[in-house]
C-alpha cells in the first residue's frame, strides 16, 4: 500500500503487493522520497486513511529514494515504546532543511514538511555496514560523504537541524564534532543526538571516558591516541569466551596509521558524563542557547539516551 502526497498536499493513496515487498506495507511518497508508515496509529497521526488506496508498480515505487519512517505519535516521551517513537517525539517541532549523519537503514522520523539530506563517513561496504546481508539499496542515499567531525562540503550557518544517532561514539575527536555542528547550524538550529549508554551496550566493561580526556583530545590531538582507543575497544568489548585477537588489533592500528578508517566506539558515555562535557564546551568553545539531556527511557532493548542542543 502506498500513500502519496504532492506539494499541494492533495492525497492519493496507492496499494502495492509484490514478492519483493511485504504485502500491505504503507508508504508516504513526497518530493521523490518514500517514507514507510510503521502502523495504523502512525497513519492516523498524519491525518491520512486507507480510504484513498490505489495501486502502484514496484518499478515506480523503487524510483523513490528512501526517507525516514513515520511512526506513532505520543503525548509524552515516557509513553514511547521504541527508539523511533522517542526520536520522533524530539523532532516533532523540526522545520526546514537538515542533515542526518549515519542514518544507514534507520533514518530518524521528522515532520513531512522537513527536507533531510544524508551524510556518512562510511560507504555501504565499509565499517559496520559491510556485514549487512540484505539489500544495500535499503540504505538512505548519501549526499555528503563526510563524517561528523569533518562536515566537508556543508556551508556554515546553513542547517535548521542536524541529526546524529549512534554517531558521536564513533568519532575520535568529540569536541571537534560538536564545534563543527554548532558552526553548521543556523541561529536557532538544533542538534539531536542519540548516544549509547555505556552500561547498556557492549561498552559495559570499558572505563567511562573522563572529561579531561575529551579536552586533551581537542587541545593536543595526535593519531597515536586513536591507536590506544582501538586497543581499549578491541580488548574490552570481545566476548568473554574468546581470546584477544592480537592480529586484528595490529591490522586495525596499521590501517588507521596508514590513513584508513577504523569503525569502533572511541569513547564511552553516560548522561552525567555527557552533561559535564557539554557544559565545559558551552563555557570554553561555543555556548548553546538550550541544552536538554533525556535519560535513557526503559522500553525493551533501550540502550540510548537523547541529547537536544539548540544554537
Amino acid at each position: 500500500m502506498v500513500i502519496r502526497t504532492d506539494a499541494d498536499s492533495v492525497k492519493s493513496v496507492r496499494l502495492v503487493t509484490s514478492i519483493e515487498e511485504k504485502p500491505d506495507k504503507l508508504y508516504v511518497l513526497d518530493h521523490g522520497i518514500k517514507r514507510w508508515v510503521s502502523s495504523m496509529a502512525a497513519l492516523e497521526s498524519i491525518e491520512l486513511s486507507l480510504s484513498d488506496l490505489e495501486y502502484i508498480s514496484m518499478e515506480e515505487l523503487s524510483a523513490y529514494r528512501i526517507g525516514s519512517a513515520i511512526v506513532r505519535a505520543v503525548g509524552c516521551i515516557e509513553d514511547c515504546k521504541n527508539f523511533m517513537e522517542a526520536r520522533q517525539f524530539l523532532t516533532k517541532n523540526f522545520t526546514g532543511y537538515g542533515i542526518e549523519f549515519g542514518a544507514a537503514l534507520n533514518p530518524t522520523p521528522v515532520p513531512i514538511s522537513c527536507r533531510t539530506d544524508y551524510a556518512d563517513y562510511y560507504s555501504a561496504d565499509e565499517g559496520c555496514y559491510a556485514d549487512y546481508s540484505g539489500n544495500k539499496g535499503d540504505f538512505v542515499p548519501v549526499k555528503f560523504a563526510t563524517g561528523l567531525q569533518e562536515m566537508a562540503g556543508i556551508p556554515q550557518d546553513h542547517l535548521d537541524y542536524i541529526i546524529a544517532c549512534h554517531v558521536i561514539e564513533h568519532v575520535s575527536q568529540t569536541v571537534q564534532a560538536l564545534k563543527h555542528s554548532w558552526e553548521k547550524l543556523s541561529e536557532g538550529g538544533t542538534l539531536l543526538m542519540a548516544i549509547p549508554h555505556k552500561e547498556y551496550c557492549f561498552d559495559l566493561k570499558r572505563e567511562l571516558t573522563p572529561l579531561e580526556h575529551f579536552i586533551d583530545d581537542y587541545e593536543n590531538y595526535c593519531i597515536s591516541k586513536d591507536v590506544i582507543h582501538i586497543i581499549d575497544f578491541m580488548v574490552h568489548t570481545k566476548e568473554d569466551d574468546k581470546p584477544v585477537n592480537a592480529m586484528d588489533i595490529y591490522t586495525s592500528c596499521l590501517r588507521l596509521l596508514n590513513g584508513g578508517k577504523v569503525d569502533i566506539h572511541y569513547h564511552t558515555f553516560t548522561e552525567d558524563s555527557f552533561s559535564r562535557l557539554i557544559n565545559w564546551f558551552a563555557s570554553n568553545v561555543y555556548k548553546w542557547r538550550k541544552i536538554e539531556i533525556i535519560n535513557r527511557i526503559p522500553y525493551p532493548g533501550s540502550n540510548e539516551f537523547l541529547v537536544l542542543l539548540t544554537k
